[in-house]
């Protein structure tokens, strides 16, 4: 069972937000997961690393939302931000420089009840600002599992766990990226791959 449930009381309907949520909450289910399994400290390291630099790629992209929006709190919303990022990164170093200093524990507990939450708290402030300025915004699928009757486990999204050569990351996720959006250009991207 996961640590964290997606579901409506996370989603806003602002399908590039859901989506980095979702992620989130992803990454943060791993890292309970790999707890609970006994994992390496290792794995458990490298879920903490994809978690911080997850943390810190959302926290720009909501950033740069909401300043082409109305949003009249965004400086108390980017320091909050900020605050978090270093307790990531805090936590990060900290397992990096000695696992066993850490309480693993309460450390997943700390990321759950932070996700939660900054997402329900804080991000809900800003729902109404982005709805009404977000030009071309698809709304996201209250529950992100599936297109309606699709009849098929394919459209449900998953976390992957891969490794790739450093240099081709930013490719993998853009790829990553389009494939989330869906759409046309992820049609393309498929025909591409599977030729």
């Amino acid at each position: 069972m996961p640590l964290i449930e997606w579901g409506p009381k996370l989603a806003f309907g602002i399908r590039v937000i859901d989506h980095d949520h979702r992620m989130l909450v992803d990454i943060v289910n791993a890292f309970h997961d790999a707890l609970r399994g006994g994992e390496s400290h290792r794995v458990i390291g490298s879920t903490l690393d994809a978690l911080q630099r997850y943390v810190r790629e959302h926290f720009r992209r909501e950033e740069r939302l909401l300043a082409n929006s109305p949003f009249p709190y965004l400086a108390d919303h980017i320091a909050r931000h900020h605050e978090l990022e270093r307790m990531v990164a805090d936590l990060n170093t900290r397992w990096a420089e000695d696992p066993d200093s850490v309480d693993a524990r309460g450390m997943h507990q700390f990321l759950k009840d932070w996700l939660v939450n900054h997402i329900q708290q804080c991000d809900a402030a800003y729902v109404a600002y982005l709805k009404d300025n977000a030009p071309g915004e698809r709304p996201a699928r209250p529950d992100n599992d599936a297109e309606p009757d699709s009849g098929t486990e394919n459209d449900t999204p998953v976390s992957v766990v891969v490794r790739v050569p450093r240099g081709r990351v930013p490719t993998l996720r853009s790829a990553a990226d389009v494939l989330a959006d869906g759409g046309r250009r992820a049609d393309q991207l498929e025909k591409l791959v599977s030729a």
